[in-house]
């Protein structure tokens, strides 16, 4: 061996690294505060995100239709795709965009900062 004490100093840097980054991600690091700005993105996203949905349901069963020509009829294909079309409306409906515990969260919190009065 070369230097025997490597190894322990090795081992003694990577624990006080890592003690050094939990305090820094703990301790020093802030979170930053929502922009409006965020918001108005995020709702961009999610517009793009359900147009990408709504074509690939389109797109797969294009696809099906597309290897096997005969099993399916056109009219087949357009039940089956107004099926997983309604299938993810009814999901995007049924699942709320704000869980119950975050909206009572910030009703209990708008309740306090009109104060008393």
């Amino acid at each position: 061996p070369v230097f025997p004490l490597g190894a322990m100093f090795a081992f003694l840097h990577a624990v006080f690294e890592g003690a050094g980054d939990a305090y820094k991600l703990c301790g020093v690091t802030r979170r930053l505060l929502p922009k409006q700005a965020d918001e108005d993105v995020l709702h961009v996203w999610l517009g793009v995100f359900e147009a990408i949905t709504t074509l690939a349901v389109m797109s797969s069963l294009s696809l099906i239709w597309l290897d096997n020509p005969g099993f399916w009829t056109f009219s087949e294909l357009l039940v089956a795709e107004h099926v997983f079309i309604f299938f993810k409306v009814y999901l995007s409906w049924s699942i709320p965009d704000c869980p119950e515990w975050i909206q009572a969260a910030e009703s209990h919190n708008r309740l306090l900062q009109r104060g008393p009065c």
